[in-house]
């Protein structure tokens, strides 16, 4: 419920105590899909929208949103690497959550 939705099957290896065997066992069962998720406006959402996404942990949405105050808006998703704590992997993981 917090993540919102999964937009690739893998990301149920993200959750705790689900153990790779059991994974492969179900992972033919189990669909996911990326419209069904509700994206959050980098540009205009408040901190604690951010937080509420398990990617993105205070540091790094107090990151977001403080470069967002000093910059100005958000013109491209990947600007939001410029805020120094977001690496390339954790932003393949959290851009499907996030909208200008």
């Amino acid at each position: 419920k917090r993540l919102g939705g999964f937009f690739k099957v893998e990301q149920l290896l993200d959750i705790s105590g689900l153990q790779s065997n059991t994974f492969n066992q179900i992972k033919r069962q189990i669909t996911a899909s990326k419209p069904l998720i509700s994206p959050i406006s980098v540009n205009t959402s408040p901190e604690n929208d951010l937080q509420k996404n398990p990617y993105l942990p205070y540091a790094m949405a107090h990151a977001i949103i403080t470069y967002r105050a000093q910059h100005g808006s958000y013109h491209a998703l990947t600007e939001i690497k410029k805020c120094g704590l977001i690496y390339d992997e954790l932003y393949d993981k959290v851009a499907p959550y996030l909208t200008l």
